[in-house]
């Protein structure tokens, strides 16, 4: 039974957590970005290269990210999310979820994670 758990279990654990400093701002032209901190854990025994992306109902965008975590081990890396000026007037004042994911280089579909958050846009 323990080598079957220890087999299937997860490659990886992911979780974000918003910056309390800072909720939302908005930037010159207009757009509201986020800043979030992902905490990924890489419980395989190799060095894995994975990108972060962020989805939503909105077209939400952020720089690409590539991130190599250390294997059996955590590692946290800052995001920004940014939702443009014309969206961001559209929702304002509202809080709007999105999802955070990191998918392995090499093998995208099985190699992954994904959480929830929520992107606040200010009145």
């Amino acid at each position: 039974m323990a080598v079957v758990g220890f087999a299937t279990r997860p490659t990886w654990c992911l979780n974000a957590v918003r910056d309390r400093a800072v909720l939302a701002r908005q930037v010159d032209n207009g757009a509201i970005e986020n800043v979030y901190r992902l905490q990924m854990m890489n419980a395989s025994e190799r060095v894995r290269d994975v990108w972060v992306s962020v989805s939503g109902p909105m077209a939400f965008a952020h720089n690409p990210t590539h991130v190599r975590p250390a294997p059996a081990a955590a590692h946290t890396q800052t995001v920004t999310v940014h939702l443009d000026a014309a969206q961001a007037v559209a929702l304002s004042g509202q809080i709007v979820p999105i999802h955070l994911s990191i998918a392995e280089a090499d093998n995208p579909l099985s190699g992954r994670a994904e959480t929830a958050s929520t992107f606040m846009v200010p009145r």
